[in-house]
């Protein structure tokens, strides 16, 4: 899949953060279509299949990086598809009207990433200010690829 067939297979992109489904529960459908639709979501070759306010699950089938000569994912996208999940999981957990930002994330890779991979992010905790979340990278042999652990730091949204 080239970067552009990754862009052009969403339905619209968010142009601003009061696309947030305003009032929907994270769980329902337009919340799966706002991951869906974002920007990088659509540029990493994500596809959000599950969120709650308590985690998101997103699929990435096909790479828009060449594999690596082992047939896995690159690292650097792997690193980047975790960064993006975790932080649609923040950001459901987030009270109306709040973002979340990337603070601080660690991955540590496992096995080499064979397409497709499942990346399962989890909200370990929401404080005021902060949320920690906590993901898995299943590759298609059922391996753990990768862990991850961040942090997210809240911030009011407004739109420019």
């Amino acid at each position: 899949m080239t970067p552009e067939q990754a862009v052009d297979r969403q339905p619209r992109p968010i142009t601003s953060a009061a696309e947030v489904p305003p009032g929907a529960a994270p769980g329902s459908q337009s919340w799966i279509e706002w991951a869906d639709a974002l920007p990088a979501t659509r540029a990493i070759g994500l596809q959000c299949h599950s969120m709650a306010s308590t985690g998101v699950s997103m699929l990435m089938e096909d790479s828009v990086w060449p594999l690596n000569p082992n047939g896995a994912l690159h690292g650097g996208l792997v690193f980047a598809a975790v960064d993006h999940c975790m932080g649609v999981a923040a950001v459901a957990a987030q009270a109306p009207g709040w973002g979340a930002v990337t603070a601080s994330l660690t991955v540590d890779y496992y096995a080499p990433g064979k397409l497709p991979i499942t990346f399962d992010a989890k909200v370990a905790r929401r404080a005021r200010a902060v949320t920690f979340v906590e993901l898995t990278a299943t590759a298609a042999d059922g391996q753990t690829c990768a862990r991850a652990s961040g942090i997210w730091a809240a911030f009011p949204r407004s739109v420019s």
